[in-house]
């Protein structure tokens, strides 16, 4: 049995680095392909230019499918601004995003925020846009820190002790349960 124990354990750590291999690449690929495009789009070949955004969608969007983060927020991200060349499409980014976001991704949870925040691609929803930017500025997230203090000057005490509670129900089910109770009719007679 103790055998079979450190079998599978190898294999996990295999497909632990393997993913991380996988990630590294993927990013690396990116970063080449965006330089390759950036550079003929100022040489004026917009045509070829063009054809790279194109292979930069393919593989972001490769990446995604494999359940990579970084890939999922990176798509996420083409939805939310077409920066690929894709139409913008709100509900697809926000889609990505959550995906990204219950991988523990900081960046994915700050954008996902924002589109609670504004109501774009999900139904508006402030308690929840400022949930999102708690877990991402406590995971380091850029900027997400400030958009949910702008965003908690609105919000009563009521809405953001909910918040707080969900931000950290959703951050001990390790992104699980990420979402509010529904509440019973009979609550409100309570």
């Amino acid at each position: 049995m103790k055998k079979y124990t450190h079998i599978i354990s190898c294999l996990a750590l295999c497909v632990v680095a393997s993913a991380a291999i996988a990630h590294d690449h993927f990013k690396q690929k990116y970063t080449v392909l965006q330089q390759e495009a950036i550079d003929l789009y100022i040489a004026g070949k917009t045509d070829q230019a063009h054809e790279k955004a194109d292979a930069i969608f393919r593989l972001v969007d490769f990446a995604a499918a494999q359940g990579d983060a970084w890939g999922q927020y990176r798509l996420g991200v083409s939805y939310k601004d077409g920066s690929l060349g894709n139409q913008v499409n709100y509900a697809k980014a926000a889609d990505y995003f959550a995906l990204a976001a219950k991988q523990g991704y900081p960046n994915a949870q700050r954008d996902l925020g924002a589109l609670y925040e504004t109501g774009q691609g999900v139904l508006q929803d402030y308690v929840i846009a400022h949930m999102w930017y708690n877990i991402a500025t406590s995971n380091g997230a850029e900027k997400a820190g400030r958009m949910r203090d702008g965003l908690a000057m609105g919000l009563n005490e009521n809405q953001l002790l909910e918040a707080r509670e969900l931000a950290s129900q959703c951050k001990t089910s390790g992104y699980t349960d990420c979402t509010k109770k529904s509440k019973s009719i009979l609550d409100f007679f309570r």
